[in-house]
């Protein structure tokens, strides 16, 4: 489906959107998010370049590149996606699996994977839906590229 009206961070204003027009979107993106997870399936990948407007103003949530059927995998890659929009869980989980080679030489990690019944991948969406929320009304990103090392090296100091 062609979508002419850009994704969600091209129309993101500086100081963000007001905040009715913001609860508008958001429960959109809610609804999406609900909807996949009805399926059993879960994006991990949700950003607001993911996120497309159509001509009449309403959120089409895009790019399932990633996305899974948790009913159907008993393992799944685990560190996929955007790490600004990355719940503090998948980065948890990625510290505490790496093995002493990996942390030494961090271009050798292989592919992660982790039981779909180790971490709960739906969650990780919600966490990613709030970032985008958080955007949507500040006009900027939690996490910024530079901090992101920052916010990686919070979550696994503090939990």
């Amino acid at each position: 489906e062609y979508i002419p009206g850009g994704d969600l961070l091209q129309r993101i204003p500086a100081n963000g959107f007001p905040e009715m027009k913001c609860l508008r979107l958001f429960i959109q993106l809610a609804d999406a998010v609900q909807h996949i997870h009805d399926l059993n399936i879960v994006h991990r990948d949700i950003k607001n370049d993911n996120i497309v407007v159509d001509g009449n103003g309403n959120l089409r949530l895009i790019d399932f590149g990633f996305a899974t059927r948790v009913d159907e995998a008993e393992r799944v890659d685990y560190y996929v996606g955007t790490t600004q929009y990355m719940s503090p869980e998948i980065l948890l989980y990625e510290e505490r699996h790496k093995t002493k080679k990996e942390m030494m030489y961090p271009c050798a990690v292989p592919r992660r994977t982790v039981a779909t019944s180790d971490l709960d991948l739906m969650a990780c969406d919600v966490w990613s839906a709030g970032v985008v929320m958080f955007t949507m009304l500040t006009g900027r990103c939690v996490f910024v590229p530079l901090l992101v090392y920052m916010y990686v090296y919070a979550c696994v100091s503090v939990f």
